[in-house]
């Protein structure tokens, strides 16, 4: 047996609604690929066991930029933490967040 005809491959969707949120603009690009690279990983539909290592992301960007990309996508309504990681080699572990549209960069003034 084939593929189907007209099946799509495997890919990530990234809808136009973060792409223009603020908080999208807000965070770096090590983040918005971090970001990417969580959400392909996706493979339960609740989402909320999602891992992503620091081994794994090291073929992707230094340990202090990815540490800092999950900063910037918790503090930004993208993930959520739902296990910390550390010693005794446990993982973090993570879910999707839609906290982001609520997110508004504070004006000075």
């Amino acid at each position: 047996m084939g593929r189907k005809k007209n099946r799509l491959p495997p890919f990530v969707a990234v809808f136009k609604e973060m792409l223009q949120s603020e908080a999208w603009e807000a965070i770096s690009n090590p983040a918005r690929v971090v970001y990417i690279h969580i959400k392909a990983k996706c493979v339960t539909p609740n989402n909320d066991e999602i891992t992503l290592s620091f081994n794994e992301a090291e073929r992707l960007m230094e340990r202090d930029t990815f540490s800092s990309a999950l900063k910037q996508l918790e503090e930004h309504g993208f993930i959520t933490k739902t296990q910390r990681g550390g010693l005794f080699r446990k993982r973090n572990y993570f879910r999707l967040s839609d906290q982001w549209k609520s997110f508004r960069i504070k004006k000075m003034g």
